[in-house]
């Protein structure tokens, strides 16, 4: 008889569960492509919650936003965003700020680098001379980019081109981990830094 109370009762704190859910959630629209609202009082917490739509974090004025992924209650865990992440604000990092390498490109001769991402390292089979794609297919105004010649060989340099959208202090010899970094300003690939390592 008591475990029969006892099932009773699970099942009944089940029922109750999922009705807050679905009250909590009521609000919410669950169209696909459409935004869906949810309001979090600054008590709630949400784990293991997967979005395959942009999310938008802020306040009820819609002026400051706060996100934070906590693993515990001294430490933070990952936030993980597979799409791009748009922060309009500040954005703190308290730590590393870590960027991943894209697949190495295999610089030929004469032939038109495209970036895919912020850390692109660059090999070639002995030393070529190449330019940059500015092709809005593959580049936003904003974008950082940070070439480095990962060869195996101080033989093999990477020579980048300054000319056309290039606007480079001069030509760029980069040689085995020397690297070249810029800022595309939507038009043009304009010099931060280079390094001759």
């Amino acid at each position: 008889m008591k475990l029969n109370k006892q099932i009773h009762a699970g099942l009944m704190l089940g029922v109750i569960l999922v009705l807050a859910l679905a009250v909590g959630l009521a609000g919410c629209s669950a169209v696909p492509g459409e935004p869906v609202h949810v309001v979090i009082d600054n008590a709630s917490e949400i784990g293991g919650v997967v979005f395959d739509q942009p999310v938008t974090v802020q306040d009820e004025d819609g002026t400051r936003a706060a996100l934070q992924s906590n693993a515990n209650e001294t430490g933070f865990g990952d936030l993980q965003v597979a799409g791009y992440l748009d922060v309009r604000d500040t954005l703190y990092v308290g730590d590393w700020t870590h960027i991943f390498a894209q697949t190495a490109i295999s610089v030929t001769d004469g032939a038109v680098i495209t970036p895919t991402g912020t850390y692109q390292p660059l090999t070639s089979a002995g030393s070529v001379t190449a330019t940059l794609t500015t092709s809005s297919d593959y580049v936003t105004a904003g974008d950082l980019l940070v070439l480095i010649n990962a060869n195996d060989t101080v033989t093999s340099t990477v020579n980048i081109v300054d000319s056309g959208t290039a606007k480079l202090t001069a030509a760029a010899a980069l040689g085995q981990y020397d690297s070249l970094t810029l800022w595309f300003d939507g038009t043009n690939w304009i010099e931060l830094s280079r390094a001759d390592n």
